[in-house]
C-alpha cells in the first residue's frame, strides 16, 4: 500500500498540470485498483509505526491535489478547495469498490471526466445547498 501511494504522490508531484495530475491519478487508480478499498477499510489494522509513516504520505498527495485546485480554482477558499479535493479522491478512488464492465481505457476516461466536472462545480457562497429554493 505504502508503495502505491508514493507512486501516485510521485505523479502528482511531478504533474505539470492540474489535468496531468489528474489523468495520472485516474490512471493509477485504475492500474491498482486494490489502493483505495484497502486504505478505507485496512489502514486502521496495520501497526502503529507503519501508519505513521503512511499517513503524512497520504495528507501530503492530497494537499498537493488541494494546492492544484487554489492554483485553478482562484474563486475557491481553502475550505471549498479541501472539500472538492475530498470528493475527487473518493472519485478516483472508486474502482476499487467497482467491477464496471468497462475496458481500462475508457474507465480512466470516466474517472478523468468526472474529476474535472467536479473541479467546476459550483458551491454555495455560505457553504450550504439552497435546496432549489
Amino acid at each position: 500500500m505504502a508503495d502505491g501511494f508514493a507512486v501516485m504522490d510521485a505523479a502528482v508531484r511531478d504533474a505539470e498540470s492540474h489535468d496531468a495530475a489528474v489523468r495520472a491519478m485516474a490512471e493509477l487508480s485504475v492500474e491498482r485498483r486494490e489502493l483505495g478499498v484497502l486504505w478505507q477499510r485496512e489502514v486502521r489494522h496495520l501497526p502503529e509505526a507503519v501508519r505513521a509513516e503512511m499517513l503524512p504520505q497520504f495528507r501530503g498527495l492530497a494537499l498537493r491535489l488541494q494546492g492544484l485546485i487554489l492554483d485553478r480554482r482562484g474563486d475557491l477558499g481553502v475550505a471549498d478547495a479541501s472539500l472538492l479535493n475530498w470528493a475527487m479522491l473518493a472519485v478516483l478512488g472508486s474502482p476499487s469498490r467497482s467491477r464496471a464492465g468497462l475496458s481500462d481505457g475508457r474507465l480512466v476516461e470516466l474517472l478523468e471526466g468526472a474529476a474535472r466536472t467536479l473541479l467546476t462545480a459550483h458551491l454555495p457562497a455560505d457553504g450550504r445547498d439552497s435546496g432549489g429554493q
